[in-house]
């Protein structure tokens, strides 16, 4: 017997998007791979999970549908403070922010008034914030010089999000709570090395649908 492996930063789609990776489907893929919970990230959604009603939302459907155990994170974007601490009393496991642009119209990149006043709500709440800290004014410069010089391919890609603008936006994301930069650099006495979140089941292929059913858990990390 081997200990279920949980994966705290996950990305299924619903409400809304479920084509393009459902909570059945892929809850269903984490249980044949020996993923016992996992924390869902906020912003796939329609409606992104940044208010209270989306939490408790989502948290009905991942009951419904989800085989194993599960936990939801909530977003801090722009005008929802006021959520923050009605999510974390509804059971949100932490919250999530963007610096640069997050590729869905439903969560928006915090500025930088929203983050420093979400961070201290949050620290008020003791949650954690991960942060997806890269600089968005550098890469958009980056990115825009890149296209009109005709270069779109993946190393023109690596060369718009380099090391500095990730080290940028990880010094502005220091306001007095615990925060876990996303996929990005580290820096250590002054020295910028690679630091990446490892996700298991984004690397896994997809389990079958007629794959076992597992017993039904009892779910206690999201009310």
């Amino acid at each position: 017997m081997f200990p279920g492996a949980v994966d705290c930063h996950v990305h299924f789609s619903e409400p809304g998007r479920a084509d393009w990776e459902g909570i059945s489907h892929g809850s269903q893929m984490m249980a044949a791979a020996g993923c016992t919970a996992y924390f869902d990230m906020p912003l796939n959604g329609i409606p992104s999970t940044v208010t209270v009603e989306a939490l408790k939302e989502k948290a009905r459907i991942a009951k419904e549908k989800s085989l194993v155990d599960f936990a939801l994170w909530g977003g801090l974007v722009h005008g929802n403070r006021r959520h923050i601490k009605k999510m974390t009393d509804a059971g949100a496991i932490g919250f999530k922010a963007f610096l640069s642009q997050t590729g869905t119209a439903e969560f928006q990149a915090a500025d930088d008034m929203s983050l420093l006043e979400g961070m201290r709500e949050i620290a008020a709440c003791k949650k954690i914030l991960a942060l997806h800290a890269e600089s968005d004014a550098m890469i958009q410069f980056l990115q825009k010089e890149a296209e009109q010089s005709g270069r779109t391919d993946g190393n023109a890609y690596a060369a718009s999000r380099p090391p500095e603008a990730e080290a940028e936006a990880v010094m502005s994301g220091k306001h007095g709570v615990l925060c876990h930069s996303i996929g990005v650099i580290q820096i250590d006495d002054g020295k910028i090395g690679i630091k990446t979140d490892f996700d298991p089941a984004f690397f896994l292929p997809k389990a079958e649908s007629s794959c076992g059913r597992p017993r039904r858990p009892v779910r206690h990390l999201v009310c």
